[in-house]
């Protein structure tokens, strides 16, 4: 990412994959406190991750 900044490129990781990644560690530590079951993910976008320009060929 920093190397994509100096070079005046477009990261390949934006603010929702980092949200995202953030997401796992709790919602897995959850999961398994309650036996593995399922737990809710949030949808960071609000629905626009479908439409979102692609960061990389």
């Amino acid at each position: 990412m920093i190397l994509a900044l100096q070079e005046n490129k477009q990261p390949d990781w934006d603010v929702y994959d980092s949200i995202t990644n953030a997401a796992i560690i709790p919602l897995t530590s959850a999961s398994a406190a309650d036996k593995s079951w399922l737990v809710d993910f949030a949808d960071f976008t609000k629905g626009k991750w479908g439409g979102r320009a692609k960061l990389y060929s």
